[in-house]
């Protein structure tokens, strides 16, 4: 779904303006996606933009439940009895589950629950740029799609140099 509103604009959005611009690059939507979701995540980091997610339902598979990829800051984790979890994490999965210090096993299928600030998503899940943070998202996109020309000389390094420089600046400015 392609959504550009007065709040936000889809990854669609940036992968087709960049599309336009950059017509010898194929701008694949996963990387798109996963760039942006960086910029918002990594580099702009304004949580007053992103969403509460409160009672969001994970299911264990071999001991671990994948979290969501909009997540920028876990607050809670808890069973179905309401038993606040202590975990370790690889930024990807939480396992090693503990309460009240003494580990617990959970069995595949069982649910855990997770409370949550993370990026904005739209009803299907895909993750939404808050208007005003396009062009270091666009930025991002370049500078991580000509990486490899650049360090090969296929493109200009003072360019992708100069994009590298600017995109600091649209993280600030965006905040």
């Amino acid at each position: 779904m392609t959504v550009n509103n007065q709040k936000f604009v889809s990854v669609d959005v940036i992968a087709y303006e960049l599309g336009l611009l950059y017509k010898s690059k194929t701008w694949n939507i996963g990387d798109v996606r996963t760039w942006c979701a960086d910029v918002e995540t990594n580099h702009i980091r304004d949580v007053e933009t992103m969403t509460y997610f409160e009672g969001v339902d994970l299911t264990v598979t071999n001991g671990m439940v994948l979290l969501p990829c909009n997540v920028y800051r876990i607050y809670d984790v808890y069973d179905a009895s309401n038993n606040q979890l202590m975990y370790n994490t690889n930024g990807a999965y939480l396992y090693d589950f503990k309460i009240n210090g003494t580990s617990v096993t959970f069995n595949d299928n069982d649910v855990l629950y997770i409370n949550y600030v993370g990026i904005n998503v739209d009803d299907n899940g895909e993750i939404l740029i808050v208007k005003g943070h396009e062009t270091a998202c666009k930025t991002w996109c370049k500078i991580n799609a000509f990486e490899e020309d650049a360090a090969y000389g296929k493109f200009d390094k003072s360019m992708w140099s100069l994009w590298r420089e600017e995109f600091s600046n649209q993280c600030l400015a965006a905040r």
